[in-house]
């Protein structure tokens, strides 16, 4: 998935915004990119996310190889927790977070024992550097201006302790004439091919892989490849997982002394004691 951007789907033109579609634009803030128009996407995670089966899988493999065991992992836009379940049972320490609160009460009440918290990808509740590892399952495809996107990577980036890894389940643009029709049709009303409808209540994105290397480009790759994912309706969708790496500006060596008390030391690749 090399950029480049000459080979990016071309958008036409969005139809102007009428002055009562404007004033319902997001506003700025931490659920900003939860609204698009008319569309309120918080409305529809909320009331969907109470019956729907969430489908994108964890990478197990590239995963396990990279982050060991005892670590603290952030699975942000967790929904009801089934990642949470699956990330303990291998032997990490996570965290979840989503502004959906249906889908956090359902976790809850199915027992699910890693900490909850309220709050989205967009402006994510937890301090910097404070996760060796973040999480993002089928989260960019709701959220779906770039923007917002950069704005999700960022707080992903943020949270990352230097050298974190990043884990991204995400949807790639399909070939197949149903959904060149609906990129087609939802172009020119949401201003970005690969933006379309659903249930007429919600907005979700397939990605063109040039953006999503632009997108990633702060994270140095360390797995990526791509697969047939089942959505949520049921649907066969063409889509990827990325495993990158964080910045680290000072990558520890086998001969570093040992820090004194207070000392501000770099990653390390063994699991942190930081508590949740």
């Amino acid at each position: 998935m090399a950029p480049n951007p000459e080979k990016r789907p071309q958008a036409p033109s969005p139809a102007p915004a009428s002055p009562s579609t404007a004033a319902r634009l997001p506003p700025s803030g931490p659920f900003a990119g939860l609204r698009e128009g008319p569309v309120d996407q918080r409305a529809y995670w909320e009331r969907v996310s109470s019956v729907k089966t969430y489908t994108t899988p964890l990478a197990v493999e590239p995963f396990t190889r990279l982050v060991p065991r005892g670590a603290r992992v952030l699975d942000a836009g967790c929904g009801y927790g089934r990642t949470l379940a699956e990330l303990a049972d291998l032997g990490y320490r996570p965290v979840g977070a989503d502004f959906a609160h249906a889908a956090l009460a359902r976790g809850r009440a199915m027992g699910l024992a890693a900490p909850l918290a309220v709050g989205s990808a967009l402006a994510l509740p937890f301090a910097a550097a404070s996760f060796d590892a973040v999480v993002l399952l089928a989260v960019l495809t709701c959220v779906v201006r770039d923007a917002d996107q950069r704005a999700v990577v960022a707080e992903a980036r943020r949270v990352l302790r230097p050298g974190g890894a990043l884990l991204v389940n995400d949807f790639l643009l399909g070939d197949d004439a149903r959904n060149r029709e609906r990129y087609a049709r939802f172009a020119p009303v949401h201003g970005t091919y690969g933006v379309f409808e659903v249930d007429g209540n919600a907005l979700v994105r397939h990605h063109d892989p040039a953006w999503i290397d632009e997108l990633l480009a702060p994270f140095a790759v360390a797995h990526r490849e791509e697969h047939l994912f089942t959505t949520m309706n049921g649907n066969t969708a063409r889509g990827f997982t990325y495993l990158g790496l964080a910045p680290n500006p000072c990558p520890p060596q086998p001969s570093d002394p040992q820090p004194q008390k207070g000392e501000r030391t770099c990653n390390r690749t063994t699991p942190r004691n930081s508590t949740p």
